[in-house]
């Protein structure tokens, strides 16, 4: 049910609905019918369940009241949930249980019989006529969160951001939640301490480069499908594929669902007798796995030799590689942890006009040259600046781990090379996230 309505006659339907009764508090719903066996129904085969007069049922305690605005220490109903009870005008549960089974949509049964206590609740709590129900809707819009998964903390007028780097895998492993846990749990299981200040993580990369840990198709779908994520899978430059691994990496790379291939690339901290192994492996990726037309993204890790920071001759040499095999100079390119000098970006910007350069906490140890290239790319077009957390590295003061939720660090100590407000950096590279694909 659309609702347009002006700002004066929302803020009047918001202010005429009490406070919502405790959960617990509602009267209890008959029971279920047990849900079938079957394949959820995708949500398009849906349609609203219009009431009839036979299957009404008494008022209940509360019926007629639109529920405000919980407190944050309440049970949040979620908003998909709301929006979809309240399309379907479902007044009592009852006997339209298995209906309000189908709009879960991609959930699995369990999935399923966790929200359904919530949805019989809320069915009774918003009974009424049109008024409620454009109330509950108002209130939808206002509060629904950006990407699901995301606790109620992280919503509100908290600001966005976008993780241009971090390792699910690693992070997963290094908090101990499941292989499957999304962005919430990371957050629940490490919230932000200290200065560290909360934020609503709207968008990223998530990168799997070790052969160990390569995602399965159930784990990339959930990522880019419900969570809205982008999936980016490679292999680490200090790591060997066997050729069963890389078969495997060359068929994920070949997923539709994966538009990012990397982090590739080379890295000279490790003994020179290891650099040629590394440059066959970054070249053999970009024959057999890179695709101009399916891949927006090619990330790179580049890192220099003990006692160089900038690391100009690890950075020329990879610009070398990609053009001698023939990648097109319209390919973007995001040079993932950047640490070099203005020549370097500069030398990237000429043969590859589209690169994108991400910053981490490794700037709050940045010397002058760095600090000169991070102030001259900004100049140069801001449009090109992203930050990530590259979790569970590079974790925040009073952390354990890095991670998304935690980007709040990292502009601040991007913001200090550049002069800028953290909250201005986030949003910037927010909008420059939400650009590159």
């Amino acid at each position: 049910m659309d609702v347009q309505l002006s700002v004066a006659e929302e803020n009047n339907l918001l202010a005429d609905s009490p406070h919502p009764p405790p959960l617990e508090a509602l009267p209890p719903a008959e029971p279920l019918p047990p849900a079938e066996s079957s394949s959820m129904e995708p949500e398009a085969d849906i349609h609203p369940v219009e009431p009839t007069p036979s299957s009404a049922e008494p008022s209940q305690p509360g019926a007629g009241k639109c529920p405000s605005l919980p407190p944050e220490n309440a049970c949040v109903w979620p908003g998909c949930t709301i929006r979809r009870v309240v399309n379907m005008r479902v007044h009592v549960m009852g006997k339209h249980a298995p209906s309000c089974l189908k709009p879960l949509g991609r959930s699995t049964r369990r999935q399923a019989r966790r929200h359904l206590r919530i949805l019989e609740q809320l069915a009774v709590a918003c009974m009424g006529e049109g008024t409620t129900l454009q109330a509950l809707m108002i209130r939808v819009n206002r509060e629904r969160a950006q990407t699901r998964g995301t606790p109620h903390s992280s919503q509100g007028s908290m600001p966005k951001v976008y993780d241009a780097h971090f390792h699910m895998d690693r992070l997963r492993q290094g908090l101990g939640v499941s292989f499957m846990a999304n962005l919430g749990d990371l957050e629940r299981a490490e919230p932000p301490r200290g200065d560290v200040r909360p934020v609503s993580v709207a968008g990223g990369i998530a990168v799997y480069c070790d052969p160990q840990t390569y995602p399965t198709t159930r784990e990339i779908n959930f990522i880019t499908r419900d969570l809205h994520l982008n999936v980016a899978v490679g292999v680490h430059p200090k790591q060997s594929l066997t050729s069963d691994q890389f078969d495997r990496l060359h068929s994920l790379s070949r997923m539709s669902e994966v538009k990012v291939l990397g982090e590739i690339g080379l890295d000279h901290s490790r003994p020179p007798s290891d650099w040629y192994r590394q440059e066959g492996l970054f070249r053999r990726v970009l024959n057999r796995c890179y695709s101009h037309h399916q891949h927006r993204v090619v990330c790179l890790h580049l890192r220099g030799m003990a006692g160089d920071p900038t690391a100009e001759e690890c950075y020329s040499r990879a610009l070398d590689i990609l053009r001698l095999s023939r990648i097109p100079r319209e390919q973007r390119l995001l040079l993932h942890n950047y640490t070099s000098t203005v020549s370097i970006a500069d030398a990237y910007r000429r043969h590859f006009p589209a690169t994108y350069f991400s910053f981490s906490l490794a700037a709050s140890g940045f010397n002058s040259q760095q600090r000169q290239a991070c102030r001259h790319i900004e100049a140069m077009d801001d449009r090109r600046l992203l930050i990530e957390s590259d979790g569970p590295h590079f974790a925040p003061a009073g952390q354990r781990v890095g991670a998304p939720h935690l980007l709040w660090a990292t502009a601040a100590v991007v913001g200090e090379v550049l002069g800028r407000d953290p909250r201005r950096v986030l949003d910037l590279t927010w909008k420059n996230g939400r650009d590159l694909f």
